[in-house]
């Protein structure tokens, strides 16, 4: 389960999962954030970006990603966010450097405002979205 903004997600299977939701916050210090609980090359690549919206979305699809995998290994992102490396381009992807384990990530069709992750630690093979 995730929420912010004016919205909650909740994910359902079997198998593990995790699920993350971030509303877009333009005023975040994301380099502090990004300094903290990104590795080296995902930080980086934020400070290298100089377009201050696309350095937002990054982040965000960044954290998301971070935040839904450790979500589904049962952790806190205050564990291990620098050792959980991510994709930094389209689309979400994981692959552990400590374990076998295969994760699958699906970007959600949050709109612009948004940013949301799945990941589970096998095939996504649906996502069905229902508005309350």
């Amino acid at each position: 389960m995730s929420h912010s903004g004016e919205y909650v997600i909740i994910g359902i299977s079997k198998k593990a999962i995790g699920i993350d939701i971030e509303k877009k916050e333009y005023s975040r210090k994301i380099l502090k954030i990004s300094f903290r609980f990104f590795n080296k090359r995902e930080h980086m690549a934020l400070e290298n970006e100089k377009n201050k919206k696309k350095q937002y979305d990054l982040f965000y699809f960044l954290w998301t990603q971070k935040e839904a995998i450790t979500k589904g290994k049962g952790n806190s992102i205050l564990l291990n966010s620098k050792t959980t490396e991510v994709a930094l381009t389209r689309p979400p992807k994981y692959k552990s450097k400590k374990y076998s384990t295969h994760w699958t990530l699906e970007e959600l069709a949050m709109g612009n405002n948004y940013s949301g992750i799945i990941a589970a630690n096998q095939d996504i093979q649906s996502i069905k979205y229902i508005d309350f």
